[in-house]
């Protein structure tokens, strides 16, 4: 392949060329095919373009009698022989490799020793990967071969010709970095949880996730990917002396995910569906498959950061488990009596009713309406003023429940009530098996 130079020009110094349209699939496959089939023969391979690889034999090919290279590259050249004409050069430097491999034309050369050098310094300029402009430059300098290049000072070269000819004449003295590599596959984002005490409760691993999911997505989202596939696994504790299986729980988005909560809730989701045979000792999280995802400018964080959701169930959930199940007790608030009988109602200073204890509970200053205002319409008069029932709130039930025997009791239902104004109102309803009535016995502004 003769690139930067026009098809005549090309043809000038190769008069077999033949000339194909440009097909970077075509190419592509072919590139993987190649590699696929020298795996069989070395582990490390390197690919400089289209149509050339630098690989190192493997060891077992020294440890079998004479010629271990020649026998390597005969076996590399028969498992390509059905891809295409290909022509394989075994030198101590890639650029020796690569003389050898133009000098053969099709087959094998080796270029070893005293032959290295021989074979490199009579190849042409081209060897050495200069531009089809420089290697014309240098040709009309009567420099047409890397041994006549090397009677040149590199510095004077890279001055004259810039510094790509100054690297080749440096690659022709054997300072040639390059080679094959190891090809070893990208390792998949992984966070991998060893826990102290094993658990048995969901809510306690997916605890556990939410920074997992967010560890990862922020990495996805930092190189402006997105998460398509992830794996959740779980290794179990050896219980009653059996080894048990790790249970893999996968997810598999409709959409690209770039937020962390979104991951979370997938994987909610499919773990309600585990059982799990044995508590818990570790948990590893896998992205098996990413794409391409623009990134987007994150909000600007407002106040302080929200209480992870869970996170205190969790914690006294695990405070009971090690410390019993009477260690943490929880403070609640104890409501005596229907809404109606623990409120506060704002009285007269003079009333009797102004000395009397607080009743614990809805504090509330509650403006007494005496006698009730009945509701009509899903309106009502309070305060002078015809106003609508927009919402109700707090709704109490303060009788027996209505599906115990609703025939024989009035069911007495109290509640929170949004007035226009606006205004808080406090409505009594009574249910019965012949009317439903609601009234106003009370309201705050």
């Amino acid at each position: 392949m003769y690139a930067g130079q026009t098809l005549a020009a090309a043809r000038a110094h190769v008069a077999s060329l033949r000339s194909h349209a440009l097909d970077p699939r075509r190419l592509e496959r072919a590139r993987r095919a190649v590699v696929a089939t020298l795996l069989r023969v070395t582990p490390r391979i390197q690919g400089d373009g289209a149509e050339r690889f630098w690989a190192e034999p493997v060891r077992r090919y020294g440890e079998q009698g004479e010629r271990p290279l020649e026998r390597w590259a005969n076996d590399a050249s028969e498992l390509l022989a059905p891809l295409e004409p290909v022509s394989i050069g075994v030198g101590p430097t890639a650029t020796v490799a690569y003389a050898a491999a133009r000098l053969v034309g099709r087959g094998v050369r080796l270029a070893l020793g005293e032959d290295a050098d021989v074979v490199l310094h009579q190849s042409a300029v081209e060897v050495l990967e200069l531009d089809g402009e420089t290697v014309s430059i240098l040709a009309s300098l009567g420099i047409r071969t890397v041994a006549q290049l090397l009677e040149h000072d590199p510095a004077s070269l890279g001055m004259r010709f810039g510094p790509a000819v100054a690297e080749a004449h440096r690659r022709a003295q054997g300072i040639d970095p390059r080679g094959p590599v190891t090809v070893t596959p990208a390792s998949e984002p992984s966070v991998h949880l060893a826990l102290d005490d094993p658990l048995d409760s969901l809510d306690a691993i997916v605890f556990l996730l939410g920074p997992a999911c967010e560890r990862l997505v922020a990495e996805r989202r930092a190189s402006e990917r997105a998460v398509v596939r992830a794996e959740l696994t779980l290794t179990h504790v050896r219980y009653g002396g059996v080894e048990r299986a790790p249970t893999c729980v996968p997810v598999r988005a409709g959409a690209p995910i770039d937020d962390a909560r979104s991951l979370l809730e997938l994987f909610r989701i499919r773990l309600e569906r585990v059982t799990l045979d044995a508590p818990v000792c570790a948990l590893t999280l896998r992205i098996r498959e990413d794409v391409a995802h623009a990134r987007r400018t994150a909000p600007m964080p407002h106040g302080p950061p929200p209480e992870r959701e869970g996170a205190r169930e969790v914690a006294l959930e695990r405070l009971q488990a090690r410390l019993g199940p009477e260690s943490v007790r929880r403070a609640t608030r104890v409501e005596r009596g229907h809404l109606g009988e623990r409120a506060r109602w704002m009285v007269r200073l003079d009333s009797p009713a102004a000395s009397t204890e607080p009743v614990p509970g809805e504090v509330l200053p509650w403006r007494r309406v005496d006698p009730p205002v009945p509701v009509r319409d899903g309106a009502v008069v309070v305060a002078g003023r015809r106003r609508r029932v927009l919402r109700l709130s707090r709704v109490e039930r303060a009788q027996s429940a209505w599906w115990g025997d609703a025939d024989a009791n009035e069911v007495e239902l109290l509640a929170w009530a949004e007035l226009e104004g606006p205004l808080l109102a406090l409505v009594r309803a009574r249910f019965g098996p012949s009317r439903d009535h609601w009234e106003v016995i009370g309201w705050l502004d």
